[in-house]
């Protein structure tokens, strides 16, 4: 059915421009809403874009069976079959048929961000990112004492985010490996003796897998401390096989435990949650759930339910860490004209904050608690 294909392919990975994602706020980024829904476009328009970055992609069986519904909703063909002619769509190098960043060096695979009309120009080898903010002092992500480093980039949409102004995909400023490792290099005489290192967060940081997988693997070698990935599970599992090798812990934020929730908190699907956890525990890398706590909402008896069951279904669970909900990202929220959908929401009090972790204690998990 519609529904289902929008369900599964909400973030295709093969998209050739993921700079749509923030602006259409996700409900748009789907034909099958586009049929069903009254929108600013019309639903020729979504389907153009959906079909010919499609077609500029390797077209797979399983994608021209999914879109087939779809397409002939509209009247149109099969994924594929002259499809330029039948949308009568010319190339243009600046529109939907932007080519990737010249001819890509052997062996060098195809950064999803990296089209001529991508703020990602330049970075054909992933030696550089987008980096959003750095802090050099942090004791609560991860073990010990650690360099944070925020990335730019995130296509969830977050009701509670501390960082909305991290979602652009071109902001954030361009930064190299070689620049990151200078500037922890000179906080390493606090960090080894306790254990810590580098963790990298976002925006989220595996939309760029290969600068991340990059830094990391030159961090163990170089500088010999940890490295923590702070993620909510985007991507996709080829990215996901680069980083996950030299990461040390997965600081993993669920959004929620329960999949209607976690829509409407994110405007996502808690698909990718299920598909990352796989991919963690098939690497053996030690993963720290992390669970925003709101009064109403994250704290009900289905959501405990559920994050237990997923906790306990996680080989390599190290802890689950409760993270009290809070307002000071709100003033960001409005600097960027962003309606803050969270606005009756409160902090939890002590009692409130005691029970939860009581009752995750008694079912013999781990917790931590800022």
């Amino acid at each position: 059915s519609l529904e289902s294909l929008y369900n599964k392919t909400p973030r295709c990975s093969f998209c050739l421009r993921p700079h749509f994602f923030p602006a259409s706020r996700f409900r748009l980024l789907c034909p099958a809403l586009a049929l069903n829904h009254s929108l600013p476009q019309p639903p020729s328009l979504m389907l153009r874009r959906l079909i010919c970055s499609s077609a500029a992609a390797v077209i797979k069986p399983t994608l021209v069976a999914a879109t087939a519904p779809v397409l002939a909703h509209a009247g149109l063909g099969p994924l594929g079959q002259n499809v330029h002619r039948l949308l009568k769509v010319k190339r243009r190098s600046h529109s939907t048929f932007a080519k990737p960043l010249g001819a890509p060096a052997r062996n060098v695979p195809f950064h999803p961000f990296a089209t001529r009309s991508s703020s990602f120009r330049g970075l054909r080898r992933f030696s550089a990112g987008r980096v959003h903010s750095l802090y050099s002092f942090t004791t609560v992500d991860g073990p010990g004492i650690r360099y944070m480093i925020f990335l730019q980039g995130c296509l969830r949409r977050c009701a509670f985010c501390f960082n909305p102004d991290s979602w652009d995909l071109g902001g954030g400023e361009r930064m190299t490996t070689d620049d990151i490792i200078q500037k922890v290099k000179g906080t390493l005489s606090f960090m080894k003796p306790n254990g810590g290192g580098i963790t990298i967060s976002g925006g989220d940081p595996l939309l760029q897998p290969d600068f991340v997988a990059d830094i990391f693997k030159r961090v163990h070698e170089e500088l010999g401390v940890t490295t923590c990935v702070d993620t909510s599970g985007l991507g996709h599992v080829e990215g996901w096989n680069k980083v996950l090798p030299h990461t040390d812990m997965v600081l993993f934020c669920i959004k929620s435990a329960d999949p209607k929730t976690y829509f409407e908190l994110t405007e996502s699907t808690w698909g990718s949650t299920e598909r990352f956890a796989k991919c963690v525990a098939d690497h053996g890398v030690p993963m720290r759930i992390r669970h925003v706590l709101i009064p109403g909402i994250t704290d009900t008896e289905r959501e405990l339910k559920g994050l237990i069951a997923f906790a306990k279904r996680q080989p390599t669970l190290d802890a689950i860490e409760v993270l009290p909900y809070h307002t000071l990202g709100v003033p960001k929220w409005k600097e960027l004209n962003l309606e803050y959908r969270l606005k009756d929401a409160r902090s939890p009090t002590q009692d409130e904050k005691e029970e939860f972790l009581a009752k995750l204690r008694n079912e013999g998990l781990r917790v931590l608690c800022e």
